[in-house]
């Protein structure tokens, strides 16, 4: 001690590192009052704007709405039938299954019935009734086959 004062050491205030609303904020003791100090945080990248992109979205009017959707690539069921009262064992085969014959389940008056789930297409299709292949009796559109006989056409929109 030199003239009856204390000489006051260098060493450097003490800091406390806190986080306040997703930011860190250091803090620094004084004599009179706490000093904050907000450390720069990085720089959040900007949405990019496309050029002549507005705010405003486009209104479509309810007229032309469908025209401007997308083309529906959603499943839909399609039921095929066959009038068989005494058939036995009858299924369904064609393009949509890879021509693996599908079980169709008969009603009490013999009508042989199967919901298929088909996406939009053009499908060939022909019943196996009692291990003999048939066409589709009440369905008119028809294409030749390479053994020489006729499948069924089935068309889904």
């Amino acid at each position: 001690m030199v003239g009856g004062t204390k000489k006051r050491s260098s060493t450097p205030k003490r800091t406390t590192s806190t986080t306040v609303a997703g930011r860190r904020v250091t803090r620094r003791a004084t004599a009179k009052h706490t000093k904050i100090t907000k450390r720069p945080t990085a720089a959040k990248p900007k949405k990019a704007v496309k050029p002549g992109a507005s705010a405003k979205r486009r209104v479509i009017p309810p007229a032309t709405r469908a025209e401007h959707r997308a083309p529906s690539t959603a499943k839909k069921s399609v039921t095929f039938t066959l009038d068989a009262p005494a058939g036995w064992d009858v299924a369904i085969a064609g393009t949509f299954n890879n021509w693996q014959p599908q079980a169709m389940t008969k009603s009490p008056g013999g009508l042989w019935r199967v919901a298929i789930k088909l996406a939009p297409g053009t499908y060939q299709y022909k019943f196996l009734a009692d291990t003999q292949w048939r066409e589709d009796p009440n369905n008119p559109r028809k294409t030749s086959n390479e053994q020489g006989g006729f499948n069924s056409i089935c068309a889904v929109l």
